[in-house]
C-alpha cells in the first residue's frame, strides 16, 4: 500500500515473555525495522534505569538476566505491538497488569499511536472505551448496543448501566 505498514498488530492480555534482550523482545514483532526502540519503551513507561539503561541486557532469571514484574513484561508486550507498524491494531485487555493511573496514561499513548489506523480495543474497563469513535457492546457473543460513548449513555441501556457501576469504584 506504499505506507510500509504490515496489515495488523496485536497486544494481548496473555502475551509471550521472550527471554532475550529487551531490544529483541520489542524488535521480534518486526525484525526488518531498524528503528531504535528505547524511546518507545520509555513512552510505555518502562523504567530503563532498572535495566541500567541497556536495551541489550538479557531478561529472565532463568538465563542469568534481569527479572521483571508482570506489569513490566506487559509494557514490553505493548511496545512490541506498537513497534510493529500496522494499519490495524488489536488491543485485548492490554493493561490488565497495570494500575489505573498508568492505564490511563497508556490509553492516551494508544490513542496517539492509533491515529490514522483502525484500533480494536477489547476490554471490560468502561472508562477506557470513552475515547472510541464506535463502541460495540457485546453480550453472549452478540452486539446488543452500538454507538459513541455519548450516544450509548443517552440510550441508558446495558452500556450505561455497566459504565455507572464501574464509575462508582472511582468516586
Amino acid at each position: 500500500d506504499g505506507t510500509g505498514y504490515i496489515n495488523r498488530s496485536a497486544v494481548f492480555q496473555n502475551f509471550n515473555k521472550y527471554y532475550l534482550s529487551l531490544e529483541d523482545n520489542v524488535r521480534i514483532s518486526a525484525p526488518q525495522r531498524q528503528q531504535d526502540c528505547k524511546l518507545l519503551l520509555q513512552e510505555v513507561g518502562l523504567n530503563l534505569e532498572k535495566l541500567s539503561g541497556d536495551t541489550c541486557e538479557l531478561l529472565g532469571r532463568e538465563f542469568g538476566g534481569t527479572e521483571l514484574s508482570g506489569g513490566e513484561w506487559q509494557r514490553i508486550a505493548i511496545a512490541r505491538g506498537i513497534y510493529r507498524r500496522s494499519n490495524i491494531i488489536v488491543l485485548d485487555e492490554p493493561t490488565a497488569s497495570i494500575d489505573p493511573l498508568e492505564e490511563s496514561r497508556l490509553f492516551e499513548l494508544f490513542y496517539k499511536v492509533s491515529y490514522g489506523r483502525t484500533c480494536i480495543l477489547v476490554t471490560h474497563r468502561m472508562g477506557a472505551v470513552k475515547m472510541a469513535d464506535r463502541i460495540l457492546m457485546l453480550e453472549n457473543g452478540k452486539v446488543i448496543e452500538e454507538g459513541s460513548h455519548n450516544d450509548l449513555m443517552k440510550k441508558r441501556g446495558k452500556y450505561y448501566d455497566l459504565y455507572q457501576l464501574q464509575a462508582k469504584w472511582y468516586q
